[in-house]
């Protein structure tokens, strides 16, 4: 068992793919993936087809994972962040992929910018919420100062939202323009 940690943003997922895809061409099959971009691996005979990342914003039931069965992939971890999940798969075919056309890789991006957006919405809430009880009424030091560390963490996670967002928003728009 070999276990990496490597980092790759959201809008890299063909990036990550092609990491797994090479590390199963020299015989390293993904197991799991786990906090803090973790990536396990055990070693089997090296694997001659692809791995590709998938992203639900629901959970992974079994009529997911038996429509891609069906399609020839193999599960071979899953990794739920946040309230979504995302499963990595392999394929025989090296040139298999899951999202094949254009018009389907922009519904896969438009996915994961709408559940970021959804993060930023629940961010900026919560910022208005702690500056609300920050501003009601008295609080000691110790709760004045929770308050102002923990905005200071959301608006943090705010930003790279944002930018998350905003960096799928330009994938978007140049697959667009591909179209």
């Amino acid at each position: 068992m070999m276990r990496v940690r490597k980092h790759f943003t959201i809008w890299q997922t063909d990036q990550l793919a092609a990491y797994l895809t090479r590390m199963a061409h020299q015989g390293q099959r993904l197991t799991n993936v786990s906090r803090f971009h973790t990536y396990t691996f055990t070693s089997v005979q090296p694997l001659p087809g692809t791995v590709q990342v998938d992203f639900r914003a629901d959970t992974i039931d079994d009529e997911y994972v038996n429509l891609m069965t069906d399609a020839g992939w193999q599960l071979l971890a899953t990794r739920q962040f946040g309230f979504s999940n995302w499963s990595y798969w392999y394929h025989p075919n090296p040139d298999a992929k899951i999202y094949s056309d254009q018009s389907s890789t922009l519904e896969f991006l438009k996915r994961i910018r709408r559940r970021w957006a959804g993060f930023a919405v629940f961010d900026i809430l919560f910022v208005l919420f702690m500056l609300r009880l920050l501003g009601a009424g008295e609080q000691d030091v110790f709760t004045k100062t929770f308050v102002i560390v923990a905005c200071i963490c959301v608006v943090l996670i705010l930003v790279l939202c944002v930018y998350t967002f905003a960096r799928l928003s330009k994938e978007i728009r140049e697959l667009v323009q591909l179209m």
